[in-house]
């Protein structure tokens, strides 16, 4: 009988105390509506959920809590498995030949949030007192599309064109049931499915075959890949409950999903950053609406639909290999020329020269191959990218004029390229570098080309300086500047002749959809391995698919 009068004597001494007792008051549910979207908020436990129509759970919130999960990579400390948690986190990066390391400072540890505020429609997140973010809650394109902008707090590090200063990240948990699968994330190679995945977010080359095993820059980390390596990675996903979310930021970011504890996924993203998500309730819906708000691509022209073939080594054998084509009564609408800008030889491997302009010694007679393919019923598509070499024809047109990304010091920022040799980039932040870019692009039109292919974007250094920004901020963005110089060349030039032209890209951030003609798998190797063979190029259609890209194809044999 002990217990039971035990606990009947706390009860009267509670009841006895009234308003004076020592006891926690607890702060009532907060509910925010926001279109067809309803917010809740328990401010005591910094617990936020995102309920849809009737009630469908959308994000689950998770207390605050001092659980971690297993960290996923020998160079991450353990997760926080909270609703949000932040720390200052410095990375120094380092970039060759395309691939990046990424080392981060982990010596500050997460700060779980405990307190949760709300005002209007704006959470603000507390830590040991001090409001460390806010989320900022508003309707996007209509009712079923929620805008959370996210900031730091009072105490945040204070903005830096320094890549290595210290910047705000927020950990965004939610819970995760059996049911729940994920897919998305853009060019992954990995599969489709990413319930159990930890994916980081940042664009860089594929890399020659795979560690599947990690994301660690460990052993020859600048030619193999790792497991999320990827040309155009995205931070946006498409959930099993029915909608999508995606992540508008120039950083890197990661997301794990049900990987580092099964009950918990995360969104780790640097600040300040804007959160979408889009309802459908069923998957097309959802990104049908996605889509709309980040721009859809337009349709290709019809020849972008029949088998192309690669055709090199000089005006004879363009002419040879079409002709052959016609001959046995293949099936091709495209004859797609890398070394049009020329090529070297050194034993057996022939690589092409990084220029921009037509190598008139093995075309000479560009413009009348041009006329024989198109009277032989083919478009001849050549090749571009960003690259300037030092010793190339187009660095005298490039350098001095300062169209070339720079070093602190003003001078142009150079590496080495896939050629083993200095090149720089063209600033595509700069306006008169874009013309001089448009203008190359529209003098292959003027020669007889329908188009090119717009290779690379990846290899911004971050700490370069651009007129836009640091290689840093740009990184992200600087394939977008790429596509929108190149759909700037073929719209102007389709615009003053009606004739139907293309371009096709490897990589992409938000916004590639709408600019790109078609998207290619990139370089695999010539095989059927799953980490880097045939069996990659279909999770990288559906990825690219799931983002709003509508015209997809791969080269049969890798590269």
């Amino acid at each position: 009988m002990r217990a039971p009068l035990a606990l009947a004597t706390a009860v009267v001494l509670i009841a006895a105390g009234g308003c004076e007792a020592n006891h926690a008051q607890v702060t009532p549910q907060v509910t925010l509506e926001v279109g067809v979207f309803t917010i809740t908020v328990a401010p005591d436990t910094a617990s936020l959920s995102v309920l849809g129509p009737g009630g469908a759970s959308l994000l689950d919130g998770i207390p605050a809590s001092g659980d971690v999960g297993t960290p996923q990579s020998m160079n991450d400390d353990a997760p926080p498995m909270t609703g949000f948690a932040v720390r200052d986190l410095s990375t120094a990066y380092q970039m060759s030949f395309g691939s990046f390391s990424a080392a981060d400072d982990t010596s500050q540890p997460w700060r779980v949030v405990t307190r949760a505020a709300v005002s209007g429609n704006q959470v603000d997140l507390f830590a040991g007192g001090t409001r460390v973010a806010s989320l900022a809650a508003s309707q996007g394109d209509d009712a079923n599309h929620l805008v959370v902008a996210v900031t730091p707090g009072d105490d945040a590090p204070p903005s830096s064109a320094d890549p290595a200063a210290p910047r705000r990240r927020i950990s965004w948990g939610f819970g995760c049931t059996p049911d729940d699968h994920f897919a998305g994330f853009g060019a992954q190679t990995w599969g489709v499915d990413a319930r159990g995945e930890t994916i980081p977010i940042w664009m860089q080359e594929e890399g020659v075959g795979k560690d599947l095993t990690t994301d660690d820059p460990t052993g020859i980390w600048f030619i193999v890949g790792r497991r999320h390596s990827a040309y155009m990675p995205l931070p946006e996903f498409l959930a099993s409950r029915g909608y999508v979310a995606v992540a508008e930021t120039a950083h890197r970011s990661t997301f794990a999903l049900c990987s580092e504890q099964s009950n918990v996924a995360r969104m780790e993203l640097e600040l300040p950053v804007t959160v979408n998500l889009f309802y459908g309730p069923d998957p097309h819906d959802a990104l049908s609406r996605a889509t709309a708000h980040f721009g859809r691509p337009r349709v290709p022209p019809a020849f972008a639909f029949a088998p192309w073939n690669d055709a090199i080594f000089g005006s004879a054998n363009v002419e040879r290999v079409a002709a052959k084509l016609r001959t046995v009564g293949a099936p091709s609408s495209v004859i797609w020329t890398e070394d049009w800008r020329g090529g070297t030889w050194s034993g057996d491997n022939y690589t092409l020269k990084e220029e921009w302009d037509v190598d008139r010694t093995l075309y000479p007679d560009f413009e009348s191959v041009a006329a024989d393919l198109h009277a032989g019923g083919f478009k001849w598509l050549v090749y571009f990218n960003s690259f300037v070499e030092a010793d190339s024809a187009a660095w005298p047109e490039t350098a001095p004029n300062g169209y070339l990304i720079t070093q602190a010091g003003g001078m142009p920022y150079t590496f080495t390229d896939a050629r083993f040799s200095p090149a720089s980039m063209v600033d595509l932040t700069q306006p008169a570098a874009v013309a001089w870019a448009v203008g190359k692009m529209k003098a292959a039109i003027a020669l007889g080309a329908d188009g090119w292919m717009g290779d690379f974007g990846e290899w911004l250094p971050t700490d370069a300086t651009l007129t836009g920004g640091t290689g840093l901020d740009q990184h992200a963005g600087y394939s977008l500047l790429w596509q929108t110089a190149q759909r700037q060349a073929l719209d102007e030039s389709i615009a003053a002749d009606g004739v139907e032209r293309l371009s096709f890209v490897r990589s992409g951030s938000l916004g590639t959809p709408a600019l790109a003609d078609v998207f290619w798998a990139g370089d695999q190797r010539t095989d059927f391995e799953v980490d880097d063979g045939l069996p990659t190029v279909i999770p990288i259609g559906v990825g690219v698919g799931l983002s709003g890209v509508s015209t997809f194809g791969s080269d049969i044999a890798g590269y």
